[in-house]
């Protein structure tokens, strides 16, 4: 079975029968979830933020034992080259607000721990892009590079200064949660996928409507998975 998760609602409206998204959770910390009648995948809503995204993809993993984890939704672009509109999908994750340089470690490190940047390397990876291709009509996807997590908003400025820490690759992107579904798959050892639209660039490039843009990208994403998936 294949889990879908993004942050918000309106990320994964597409996978929700009618469409119906609530306005506000409909109680504190509930996971708002579908799952398919063919029992080919279950779609999930995991919060903003890496402490709530890290609980809820525990309780998911744990309670649904997925064979993958396809995480969508939307994202920052932290490369010159990656536009509004284009997608990021990237190949490791790393947190760029865990910064313990007085303590002589690397810049995402986790004390005690040999967990820094985490590889994002499932098998199906490439055919999984390949139906995300099609469902776009072709829209441009960076697949290699990194994406950096943290519980802070990040300017186009920021995102430059940020550009400069990354050891590993190019950093492509920022968000608030993917290195927390990245960390969970891989304590689990879960297959994972993330591919996400850029929602705003280093041009100061953003949606005119920003609805309008969740509700594409939210179809399109669907679309990909039910390509895969069925």
């Amino acid at each position: 079975m294949i889990l879908v998760t993004a942050s918000m609602q309106a990320e994964l409206q597409n996978f929700f029968p009618g469409r119906c998204i609530p306005s506000s959770p409909r109680s504190e910390g509930e996971l708002w979830e579908y799952h398919d009648p063919s029992g080919a995948f279950s779609a999930a809503v995991i919060g903003t933020g890496k402490a709530l995204s890290a609980y809820r993809m525990g309780e998911l993993l744990h309670r649904l034992s997925p064979s993958l984890v396809i995480h969508t939704g939307i994202c920052g672009s932290a490369s010159r080259t990656l536009r509004t509109g284009q997608v990021a999908a990237p190949r490791w994750c790393i947190q760029h607000d865990l910064a313990l340089s007085e303590f002589s470690l690397p810049r995402g490190r986790i004390p005690y721990t040999s967990i820094d940047c985490l590889e994002i390397s499932a098998s199906c990876r490439e055919e999984v892009l390949s139906c995300l291709k099609a469902s776009s009509g072709g829209v441009q996807t960076a697949a290699e590079g990194v994406l950096a997590s943290g519980d802070r908003f990040l300017s186009p400025e920021q995102r430059i200064k940020l550009s400069e820490f990354s050891e590993y690759a190019p950093l492509l992107a920022v968000d608030m949660e993917s290195f927390s579904v990245a960390l969970a798959c891989s304590l689990r050892q879960t297959d994972l996928v993330i591919m996400k639209a850029v929602s705003d660039d280093l041009h100061h490039q953003r949606p005119k409507n920003f609805s309008r843009f969740l509700r594409r990208w939210a179809e399109i994403f669907a679309e990909a998975v039910r390509s895969y998936a069925l």
